[in-house]
């Protein structure tokens, strides 16, 4: 197999059918393959709406089979790629599942990047409220990074408690003044919504997942 099949991103389920994280299909055939505790390959099956389209949907089947049966299956006519060997041609597994494994996926607590502000925030300014386009958004530190350094407050100056988002030219205006100094100078900006006070949880594989999005994913990722 070449390497580019072999990186292809593979979903791993826990026992109760729970999304864990993202693998490559080199280590999803290894774990399939185990002479210990092997895992199964979800057999997933759609059929066609009315308009002769493949209804990703509403699946019709959710199977698990061991491997010595999986590679039995021909891939679907919409599979992307598929493993070819002298003698056959095998569908590529999307999704595995562990028959012992039942602890939930573990939560990854995000830090406050200018990607995670700008989801979590919706993209909008803490000043305007108005929606900021990327090549614009700036991380404003409402105890600035100043007075967190000239008073040792290292443990609160890269928090989610502290950081806000907005537009370059807004942070610059404020430089270091404080938040009572930037709204009494500039009356026209004001806080638009509360901070959090704690990082938000996600779990990292799943979003890696979704960026590696195909039709079987989303069965197990978005209930």
């Amino acid at each position: 197999m070449s390497s580019n099949i072999l990186n292809h991103k593979v979903l791993k389920l826990n026992k109760n059918w729970q999304a864990l994280d993202v693998t490559t299909l080199e280590d999803a055939v290894n774990r399939l393959n185990s002479s210990k505790n092997p895992y199964s390959v979800i057999k997933i099956e759609y059929g066609k709406d009315q308009n002769g389209n493949y209804d990703f949907d509403n699946p019709l089947e959710f199977t698990p089979l061991f491997w010595n049966d999986w590679i039995k299956l021909a891939p679907r006519p919409f599979d992307e790629v598929s493993v070819r060997t002298s003698s056959m041609e095998i569908r590529i597994p999307t999704v595995i599942i562990t028959h012992t494994f039942s602890r939930p996926p573990k939560p990854h607590k995000l830090k406050p990047t200018n990607t995670n502000l700008m989801e979590i925030y919706e993209g909008r300014d803490y000043w305007t409220g108005k929606i900021l386009p990327k090549s614009r958004v700036s991380k404003d530190h409402l105890i600035t990074q100043e007075y967190c350094r000239t008073n040792g407050l290292y443990n609160i100056k890269d928090t989610w408690g502290n950081l806000a988002l907005t537009d370059r030219d807004i942070n610059a205006k404020r430089g270091n003044m404080t938040v009572e100094e930037f709204t009494r100078k500039y009356p026209e900006y004001k806080p638009h919504y509360e901070l959090r006070k704690t990082p938000p949880e996600k779990i990292k594989e799943i979003t890696l997942a979704r960026e590696a999005m195909c039709p079987d994913f989303r069965h197990f990722l978005f209930k």
